[in-house]
């Protein structure tokens, strides 16, 4: 399975918006609990058939990279295609 890493867009003053593609049998709960343990204020704000998005906020930003590194590496395990 091959992942493409897109950056967040930012959003005026609301953050930054991270969307994730998932698979079929994939657990939502379980990349929240990921994206949260980087960025605690992270809100999820939709889950909805394959896609499930969150808003970062800005002032996360310095979290970003090592948030994505763990998307990558967990991506297979969390059952996300794409982020």
């Amino acid at each position: 399975m091959s992942f493409l890493s897109l950056p967040p867009t930012s959003s005026y003053g609301v953050g930054y918006h991270m969307t994730i593609v998932k698979e079929a049998n994939c657990v939502s709960s379980e990349v929240e609990r990921l994206v949260k343990s980087f960025v605690p204020t992270a809100e999820q704000v939709t889950d909805v058939g394959a896609e499930l998005s969150f808003v970062l906020p800005s002032n996360a930003a310095a979290k970003f990279p090592d948030l994505f590194d763990q998307l990558d590496g967990e991506s297979v395990e969390a059952k996300c295609k794409l982020w």
